[in-house]
């Protein structure tokens, strides 16, 4: 029998109370490590795009090391291949696309590294090889927790007796939807700069809008 004194190391994009049974969740709470997502990165998402540039184009460099070997490679081809990719650049409106993307649903740096590598390969336009990465499905939980909201919300409103029909219903549910919006918004000015960057629009400019959050859009009267 062997007793092995050390940490195991392990790496996950999911929440391992969600995969994993308690115990041995319990087993890996002393020691863990949370790395940021690239949505909460915004500031330094250059610097991360610079990482990965290097990354990638070092990759190739070992990979055309690997093949000066083998038999059968057409070495030139090969050459050039690798120095398309070692010159290649990213434009600045490809940095916005990238920016603006929801890498969540993209796998975060996995998605990042898969896509600007797709990019070099076959020079593609970041919105070109964003389009053929695959998306990550919502997870269910998620989309349940957001059904579950809304009807007590609506229920909570069709309760108040101040509205009589769906449509009013629906109405001021929405209306109270966007005044916490807009509060929240409001209140958080780095959610507002992160706003402005996914949605590609100057920051002054969503603060010029944001009374539109507050217009019953029936009437074109603002409440609150």
């Amino acid at each position: 029998m062997y007793r092995f004194d050390g940490l195991t190391l392990a790496a996950t994009w999911k929440e391992p109370c969600e995969v994993l049974r308690p115990d041995l969740v319990s087993r890996l709470s002393d020691h863990t490590l949370r790395v940021p997502s690239l949505g909460e990165r915004l500031e330094d998402f250059d610097a991360v795009i610079n990482a990965v540039v290097a990354e990638v184009k070092s990759y190739y460099c070992g990979w055309q090391d690997d093949r000066k070997e083998l038999a059968g490679i057409d070495g030139n081809r090969v050459s050039d291949h690798v120095a398309t990719i070692k010159t290649s650049t990213i434009s600045n409106t490809d940095r916005q696309v990238l920016r603006r993307a929801d890498w969540s649903r993209y796998a975060d740096m996995r998605g990042l590294t898969q896509t600007i590598r797709r990019m070099f390969e076959q020079r593609l336009s970041a919105e070109e090889s964003l389009s053929r990465q695959r998306q990550l499905q919502p997870k269910a939980t998620e989309l349940k927790l957001s059904d579950d909201t809304m009807a007590n919300e609506l229920l909570a409103h069709a309760a108040s007796g101040d509205a009589t029909t769906l449509s009013a219903v629906v109405s001021e549910w929405q209306r109270n939807t966007r005044r916490r919006a807009f509060d929240v918004i409001k209140e958080r000015p780095e959610l507002l700069s992160g706003l402005a960057t996914r949605i590609g629009i100057p920051e002054t400019e969503i603060r010029r809008k944001m009374s539109d959050l507050l217009r019953d859009r029936r009437d074109g009267d603002t409440t609150g």
